[in-house]
């Protein structure tokens, strides 16, 4: 299903420009998008696509990969997750005592990754809406205007 979502519309969703070239600006994001901006994008290109960096980097930029791009990224998805499945899947099933262990690692992990979600909602996203919001009145007062512990 996911793989039909890219091809079909999911591919151009966060792009930051049309095929015109006119800006774009877009309100969705993808799994595989934020993973290649996240600094996937460099090695794919270097090793599979043959890209120099700052090219690697510009496609990062502007949300701008392309269907090569996303096949490569979905064959690592399949590797990894055969992998998983081999080793991983294998030792729980063997295993009540990993199967336990990785359980727990689950939660923890959801809870932590979850608290870190939280926290930029609730302060990030939020104090740079208010910036932005505000940025007038702290153009006009050179940028001291109430008290901020941010400053």
């Amino acid at each position: 299903f996911y793989t039909s979502f890219m091809l079909l519309i999911g591919i151009n969703l966060p792009k930051r420009y049309k095929a015109n070239g006119q800006e774009a600006y877009p309100k969705f994001d993808t799994v595989f998008h934020s993973t290649m901006r996240q600094g996937v994008c460099i090695p794919i290109g270097k090793f599979f696509r043959g890209r120099d960096r700052a090219s690697s980097l510009q496609l990062m930029e502007n949300n701008d990969f392309d269907l090569i791009d996303f096949f490569i990224y979905m064959g690592f998805h399949l590797l990894a997750s055969v992998g998983a499945m081999c080793t991983v899947g294998y030792g729980c099933f063997s295993n009540q005592y990993v199967h336990g262990a990785m359980l727990a690692g689950s939660v923890v992990l959801t809870v932590v990754r979850g608290a870190k979600r939280y926290t930029y909602y609730s302060t990030k996203m939020y104090t740079r809406m208010l910036r932005k919001q505000f940025d007038h009145a702290l153009a006009e007062d050179g940028g001291k205007v109430g008290y901020s512990r941010m400053t």
